[in-house]
């Protein structure tokens, strides 16, 4: 019975530590397109706070295609990002490169920073440049702190 209880304890203990992490937008790197709506669709997002702030990785393929590494890489010049936090345009951390995205194929990815944002509401705006197609995406991501 003893042994019994120190498993369930140790069990309930460890799951209490894990438990913040469960939530699926509570990591410090987010995928842009997995916070944005369908399509070019408004989306409305909760993240929790962190004090090492949070960031976003932009990244754009071809619907429908998984593409290559070289597909990919010979994307890079036909492609720009713009990250926009409440109407403050972000820099960029990383320079544009090629990462396999999941079962996806490849896809052209660079990251920013969005910083510690205050508890609130906040809006995001992500371009993506789809230069030899002449060809805009935007989305906007209404995000919540707690």
């Amino acid at each position: 019975m003893k042994k019994l209880l120190l498993g369930v304890s140790m069990a309930m203990l460890a799951l209490g530590m894990v438990g913040c992490n469960l939530h699926p937008f509570d990591h410090h790197t987010l995928y842009f397109y997995s916070l944005s709506g369908e399509g070019n669709e408004d989306s409305s997002i909760t993240l929790n706070y962190r004090s090492d702030g949070h960031t976003i990785i932009m990244s754009r393929g071809i619907e429908g295609k998984e593409l290559t590494e070289s597909e990919a890489t010979a994307l890079i010049s036909q492609t720009g990002f713009s990250l926009t936090l409440d109407t403050v345009s972000l820099t960029a951390i990383t320079s544009m490169s090629v990462d396999e995205l999941g079962d996806s194929g490849f896809h052209v990815v660079q990251s920013f920073s969005l910083g510690v944002m205050n508890k609130g509401a906040h809006t995001l705006l992500g371009e993506t440049d789809l230069i030899q197609e002449g060809d805009t995406r935007t989305n906007t991501v209404y995000l919540t702190i707690e």
